[in-house]
């Protein structure tokens, strides 16, 4: 799997968490999400907060609880979304807040579908 942010790690979150169907636009690097009448920009997920925030609140839906850590040391930023089902914490690494949320929620989604 590839975990640069941009629009193939979005599409790839998009369509685990919503099993939505997203178009992505390489030559362009543009992704869209097609809701079955119309296509609308795929949010950017591994590179805006805004975005990412998203995520965390549809994780919460879910019954997830996000934790996020930035290591002041090394600016490293650390994040996993836990459940009551699985307490274990598993983070998930990253430069950016926002990437280390995408990361985190496909581990999550990764461990729930494994138990």
């Amino acid at each position: 799997m590839d975990f640069t942010p941009g629009p193939l790690l979005d599409a790839q979150i998009a369509r685990r968490l919503w099993r939505a169907i997203v178009f992505v636009d390489v030559s362009n690097n543009i992704a869209y999400m097609f809701d079955g009448k119309e296509k609308k920009p795929l949010p950017k997920f591994s590179t805006s907060i805004q975005d990412a925030r998203k995520l965390t609140r549809t994780m919460r839906t879910l019954g997830f609880e996000e934790c996020l850590r930035v290591n002041l040391l090394n600016g490293l930023v650390y994040a996993c979304f836990i459940s009551e089902d699985e307490p274990e914490r598993s983070f998930s690494e990253a430069t950016t807040k926002p990437l280390a949320i995408c990361l985190a929620v496909l581990a999550a989604l990764e461990e729930s579908k494994a138990a």
